[in-house]
């Protein structure tokens, strides 16, 4: 078993256009729309990426970029992904 992430909304509640899709890669070192962190996301269960665990997802949702480590107006870890609310999904 493996498992994927599933976007819910943004993180304020916001309602998100990738929301009910899987993630499918993402890159926290890369410029994207919401700042550092590129995302792309897709409804196919089968392009999603996996993580052997719960765990090993909530990690990389989690992950600090290596590039940018803090947020330049805060001086907080920069953890890209955490502009989204996620849950898990089991994969087959």
């Amino acid at each position: 078993m493996s498992v994927a992430i599933v976007c819910l909304e943004y993180a304020n509640g916001s309602p998100c256009g990738d929301a009910g899709k899987y993630l499918r890669t993402y890159d926290l070192d890369t410029s994207g729309p919401l700042g550092y962190g590129k995302f792309t996301w897709t409804r196919d269960p089968a392009q999603a990426a996996r993580f052997p665990d719960n765990g090993a997802a909530l990690a990389a949702w989690k992950a600090t970029s290596t590039k940018y480590p803090t947020r330049p107006w805060d001086g907080a870890p920069n953890r890209p992904m955490t502009a989204y609310s996620i849950t898990t999904a089991e994969l087959p």
